[in-house]
């Protein structure tokens, strides 16, 4: 072990237009690859054009760490947990941001889907009502990720705690 080098940047977004976050966050990419560092960055609802840049993404929600892993191995891991899939044509932000809202919200959402008939299960059926979708809480959210496979492989110490 070394010293590593790790840049932090909290919302640097804010007040951006979306060519100007694309033009930061392609510029943070190749910063961190050409350093071998790593990079930090809080945003909010980033545009699918950053979310494609980003090698793994965190995902918390009122404290608790819903994902932290690969952007690739993201999308299928929330459909299997919560047996709902997006939308077609949602782009995995948006999909993220609705699985991470209250429980209450979600529910919101899942209705009006059904009502459209936009609400599909993880295996293809369609949700004919309420008991179709999963409604999880941030709290059962972050259970299911620690009990994944990604999960598991963050745990440290002998005791499989986790910082």
């Amino acid at each position: 072990m070394g010293p590593a080098m790790v840049l932090m940047l909290d919302e640097a977004t804010v007040g951006l237009d979306s060519s100007s976050t694309l033009a930061l966050v392609q510029s943070m990419s190749s910063w961190a690859k050409l350093l071998n560092t790593t990079i930090v960055m809080a945003l909010q609802q980033p545009e699918p054009a950053v979310t494609a840049l980003f090698d793994d993404v965190i995902l918390m929600a009122e404290g608790y760490t819903l994902w932290h892993g690969p952007v690739s191995k993201t999308l299928a891991h929330f459909e299997g947990v919560t047996g709902v899939k997006a939308l077609p044509g949602q782009d995995l932000a948006d999909y993220l941001m609705q699985v991470a809202a209250a429980p209450t919200q979600q529910q919101q959402q899942q209705q009006q889907q059904q009502q459209q008939g936009l609400l599909v299960k993880a295996d293809g059926s369609s949700s004919g009502g309420s008991s179709g979708s999963s409604v999880m809480s941030a709290a059962q959210l972050s259970a299911a990720f620690w009990e994944s496979r990604q999960g598991s492989s963050l745990k440290v110490g002998s005791e499989g705690t986790r910082s």
